[in-house]
């Protein structure tokens, strides 16, 4: 198997959620303290560790994509999510977040990376699961380090969920003709703070995309919005 970001040999499999935000909600997970995730199709796997293949994706990278030239993305996102998580009760009152308070310096640079992290998943969901949504501008992104002109990104909360102790991603869910893929959408959660990310070539879903965020808005104040209904996100996803 080759890498899709790079092409060469594929040898290291990407965490489908991030490891970090694994170990920020599930503490001391073990054969005795196991965690359940869901799997497809509506299948449950009961999960002793947290490096266990089982979290990551069948979409393989070579070594060198998935440790020093994706960690910036990692650590990016890594920041981002913490902040949420330990600022949210006060963020969601504002529905919205200065930026230079998580990346004091360094905003723009920063939060490309952090696109580029949701890059890199979108791109193993893809590959995966056989989405016809084209790689090469997402190979492209995480080769040169810049943003991927058609993927846009939403960041909110929602107030009450079933569980809190959650880590999950949703289906992509898509708009197809004629085999190609006019419009696409699928979410990532942790705990109750959710990114929503969108793709889309068509202009008719401008109305949608130009609420959320893309690193070409160079603003500094990143809006946040709540989710009223998280239904499918809770029913259809796997962690």
């Amino acid at each position: 198997m080759k890498c899709w970001i790079c092409g060469s040999d594929a040898d290291s499999g990407e965490h489908r959620a991030k490891k970090s935000d694994l170990d920020m909600v599930f503490s001391n997970v073990t054969q005795k303290t196991p965690v359940y995730a869901k799997t497809e199709p509506g299948g449950i796997d009961r999960i002793g560790s947290l490096k266990s293949d089982k979290f990551k994706s069948d979409a393989k990278l070579c070594h060198d994509c998935n440790t020093s030239r994706s960690q910036p993305f990692d650590k990016a996102w890594e920041k981002l999510s913490v902040h949420l998580q330990n600022n949210m009760s006060n963020l969601k009152n504002q529905k919205k977040m200065k930026l230079q308070t998580v990346f004091p310096g360094s905003v723009e640079k920063s939060m490309l990376n952090v696109h580029l992290y949701f890059i890199k998943i979108f791109g193993c969901l893809i590959k995966e699961h056989n989405v016809p949504i084209p790689l090469a501008p997402f190979s492209n992104a995480i080769m040169q380090g810049a943003a991927h002109p058609q993927v846009y990104m939403g960041f909110g909360y929602r107030e009450k969920v079933r569980k809190n102790n959650i880590v999950l991603l949703t289906k992509i869910e898509s708009i197809t003709s004629e085999g190609k893929v006019h419009f696409a959408n699928w979410q990532y959660w942790v705990r109750n703070v959710f990114v929503d990310v969108i793709y889309s070539i068509d202009e008719n879903y401008m109305k949608i995309v130009r609420e959320f965020w893309h690193p070409d808005n160079t603003q500094k104040i990143l809006k946040l919005s709540e989710l009223k209904n998280n239904q499918r996100a809770i029913q259809e996803t796997w962690v």
